[in-house]
């Protein structure tokens, strides 16, 4: 059984994260971006299909072309997520510093941890909703404008690994801009610095630069975790499974070390 103690503990920072999960729903950026993603999934989807009737008439025994479909939508969904992920993760730092909420926020009955844990809550909730909607809808238009997939369940099941994956990758850029924002209090800088970063994880090779170390970034760990594998059928569930688990173990230990690093940060040196 929970002790009171415990239970008050777990509630405060349970709290933070439905205070933050509001907050960013409503965000108006949030918004756009939402708007942004279903015009082009529908773009995507009425185009694309005409593609893939090709490729699937000219390979009928080739992968389920539904589910190669969603490679089209791979790097757009990716990105705007992840952009999505990094903005929140340091405004919902730096704005509520800019005006002294935290004051405010630590005056209750709150240790500062159970911010910093409660806002990784809310955010990565409200990321996961948000894929699962987008990756919903462009699920929806591909069966309307192209067909309904072979399988349901391979479907469903190589769906879910990319929304996991997906889920887990913004997860960490949450984490990371965080980081930024607390170690960083002037907004602009930190920005800078966290855009400067997102350049080089997306933009540039770090796999032939820093070699193994690039493993610690989390598009090159997210591209290790959704493969283009993962939308061909010809491959088994079970091997695509296998290839990305050691790094999808790999990214939930970053989370955490990083979270608690964050923790750490903001309760011995922040404001």
């Amino acid at each position: 059984m929970i002790d009171r103690a415990n239970s008050g503990e777990l509630s405060q920072f349970l709290l933070v994260g439905v205070n933050e999960f509001k907050r960013v729903a409503g965000h108006p950026v949030v918004i756009l971006l939402m708007c942004i993603f279903i015009v082009l999934a529908f773009v995507q989807s009425a185009a694309g299909c005409r593609m893939l009737q090709i490729m699937e008439f000219h390979d009928p025994d080739g992968p389920d072309r539904f589910v190669t479909g969603f490679a089209q939508m791979w790097y757009e969904t990716s990105l705007i997520c992840s952009v999505m992920a990094a903005f929140i993760g340091i405004v919902s730092i730096l704005e509520d510093r800019s005006k002294s909420l935290f004051n405010v926020l630590l005056v209750k009955p709150l240790y500062r941890r159970d911010v910093i844990i409660g806002k990784f809550i809310g955010i990565s909730v409200f990321i996961t909703i948000f894929i699962t909607i987008s990756i919903a809808i462009y699920s929806l238009l591909l069966m309307l404008f192209f067909r309904m997939p072979l399988s349901m369940t391979e479907f469903l099941s190589r769906i879910s690994v990319y929304i996991l994956g997906l889920s887990m990758e913004c997860s960490l850029t949450i984490v990371l801009a965080m980081l930024f924002g607390i170690v960083f209090k002037n907004f602009l800088e930190s920005l800078g610095l966290l855009i400067a970063y997102f350049y080089l994880d997306w933009y540039c090779d770090l796999g032939s630069l820093l070699g193994t170390i690039s493993l610690i970034n989390p598009h090159i760990l997210y591209s290790n975790v959704v493969s283009f594998y993962l939308f061909d059928t010809t491959f088994p569930f079970l091997q695509v499974v296998n290839n990305s688990l050691p790094y999808a173990i790999l990214m939930l230990t970053e989370i955490l070390v990083l979270l608690l690093l964050d923790c750490l940060i903001f309760t011995r040196y922040g404001d």
